[in-house]
């Protein structure tokens, strides 16, 4: 009888075990699975997708509730020229940049492959500016060096926007 009790507890314990590896397995499988469906893997910023997805949110909050906010759509200048790993390199120069100058409410996610979308939620368009200044500045003081060129400053171009708009468009 002990011998069999063992036998069960031992093989209760192993498949407790196992399932518990496997349902880890599975969460961070669905995790990545998140990351690839909502992040972009080059810049680590959000993807065109859940960019979307948050606009929407934002003019739907704007709608509803008395709240200020924009939305900035930037583009490196040169990013029209450039193919493969130059290209990659300027989205990677510009992502950073965003990453340090933005606010931790500040959403930056990218559009398409040579543009950008930042969210600013609870931000009236002086604050936007303000903040399009900023980034502009901090744009000029990075050095760029692209593949087979001379190395020069990063200049970006962007727009403006306020979310009360009637929609995404």
């Amino acid at each position: 009888i002990i011998a069999i009790y063992l036998i069960v507890a031992m093989l209760s314990f192993l498949f407790e075990y196992f399932r518990l590896r496997a349902e880890q397995e599975l969460l961070l499988s669905l995790h990545d699975l998140s990351q690839v469906t909502y992040g972009d893997m080059g810049t680590h910023l959000a993807n065109r997708r859940l960019m979307e997805k948050l606009l929407i949110s934002e003019i739907g909050r704007a709608k509803c509730y008395p709240v200020d906010g924009c939305v900035m759509l930037l583009e490196a200048d040169d990013a029209s020229r450039l193919r493969g790993q130059a290209l990659e390199q300027l989205r990677l120069a510009l992502s950073l940049v965003l990453r340090r100058q933005l606010r931790m409410q500040d959403i930056p996610g990218v559009w398409d492959d040579s543009r950008f979308l930042v969210l600013l939620p609870l931000t009236s368009m002086d604050g936007a500016v303000a903040m399009a200044e900023r980034l502009l500045n901090e744009c000029r003081r990075q050095q760029l060096a692209l593949p087979g060129e001379a190395v020069r400053r990063l200049t970006i171009s962007m727009g403006l926007v306020s979310v009360r708009q009637p929609s995404a468009e």
